[in-house]
């Protein structure tokens, strides 16, 4: 498979870096490197790599390589391709691991440095393929700073495949900025050195934390769902919602307690989600910022609440949980990408809203990852291609600036 960079941002090639970290067949955490040819392996990380400041570098900048080769049989999962602007990407290697710079910590090396990245797996396919399959998605679940373009083409696909955004990184930055909900502006987090005199990155609503942002931003989107939340409680303990999963079918409804519990056709309780104010329980009460998130109450328990959960975070964030026709929610409501994000009656997630709005169109929609569970009625960015005679090929672009 051939990785291809492409930089219309106006920066020197000398300036923009790509990074390529993910685990091999052994589970153990490896980057990218490339010799005088452009041919790719990969080689285990050891916390021997880290440089006097604590801190490797796997870099490339695009002037010294702006494509590599890997092998069609190379083995790399979990993967990230980081493209940074201006400086190599800081890693720390820790035993078992590794740390890329935070987006929520200034104190961590490469808080103030422009990166994104995207996140693949290159491994053998299903059904015991002999040919290595590549999953790829352009990721903006917890911040965006650069809107990336990947196109995927050759191997088994008989048309290529373009995913990510079809705006320039000032768009998208302009359309949060002037965001009718103000304090999403607020989720623009500034170059404290004023490098590049230019904004570092915005962050996720499910990323706000003190000291990142103000304390009144950090207090609105800490209760941003709540009384869509509540509301919805207390629609559901009135009338019962159906949850139909690929042919499984569950029905919700709300006790007196408060509790959202899930029963499946004989009438079991398979999942309850406690509601707002019901303290520290098991399993944990829901909050916005789980929802924001998709973590805590909205990823706990077995296969099957979390498959429940699932759909119930995309219906808040999608703010459509209250709209659903016949209060009927799964496979039977993702042709509703329409109203996604348009119900006057509940908060508006416009960084999800935004991005999707500037996102190329994939099988029908606009298509990106905003947050964790997106790929509920795939909204996501996500595509699957297979290398069957070494002619796969993604080209990743940076647009203007």
């Amino acid at each position: 498979m051939r990785i291809t960079f492409n930089n219309q941002t106006g920066f020197p090639a000398s300036e923009v870096y790509w990074t390529i970290i993910g685990q091999n067949q052994n589970n153990q955490f490896a980057h990218i490197t490339v010799d005088g040819n452009g041919n790719g392996s990969l080689v285990p990380m050891s916390t021997s790599d880290n440089n006097p400041d604590g801190y490797a570098d796997y870099s490339y900048p695009l002037s010294q390589c702006s494509a590599i080769s890997l092998p069609k049989n190379l083995y790399i999962d979990s993967a990230r391709i980081y493209l940074s602007i201006g400086s190599y990407l800081p890693i720390q290697v820790q035993s078992g691991g590794y740390a890329p710079p935070s987006i929520t910590n200034p104190g961590i090396a490469g808080y103030n440095t422009i990166f994104d990245f995207c996140e693949f797996a290159f491994i053998p396919g299903p059904g015991g393929s002999v040919y290595n399959q590549l999953n790829f998605n352009t990721g903006s679940v917890d911040f965006i700073s650069l809107p990336i373009l990947a196109n995927l083409s050759g191997g088994d696909l008989t048309a290529g495949l373009t995913v990510g955004y079809a705006a320039t990184r000032s768009a998208i930055f302009n359309a949060i900025a002037a965001c009718k909900d103000p304090n999403f502006k607020g989720l623009i987090i500034q170059d404290a050195s004023n490098t590049y005199s230019t904004d570092l990155r915005i962050i996720s609503p499910a990323d706000v934390f003190s000291g990142i942002v103000s304390g009144p931003v950090l207090q609105y989107f800490t209760t941003f769902f709540d009384a869509y939340i509540q509301a919805l409680w207390t629609q559901y303990s009135l009338k019962a919602l159906t949850l139909d999963i690929s042919g499984s079918i569950y029905t919700g409804k709300v006790d007196s307690a408060n509790n959202f519990n899930f029963t499946d056709n004989t009438g079991a309780t398979v999942c309850t989600i406690p509601g707002l104010g019901s303290g520290s329980t098991n399993p944990p009460a829901i909050t916005s910022l789980d929802v924001l998130g998709c973590r805590n109450s909205m990823a706990f328990g077995n296969a099957t609440q979390l498959n429940i959960q699932k759909y119930i975070a995309a219906a808040i964030n999608r703010t459509v949980m209250d709209t659903l026709p016949n209060n009927q929610m799964g496979d039977s409501w993702c042709n509703l990408a329409t109203q996604y994000y348009t119900n006057s009656n509940a908060p508006i997630h416009y960084y999800a809203q935004i991005l999707h709005s500037n996102s190329l169109v994939l099988n029908g929609v606009q298509a990106c990852y905003a947050f964790s569970y997106d790929d509920v009625c795939e909204q996501s960015s996500s595509i699957v291609g297979q290398d069957t005679d070494g002619s796969l090929a993604l080209s990743l672009t940076l647009p203007a600036w």
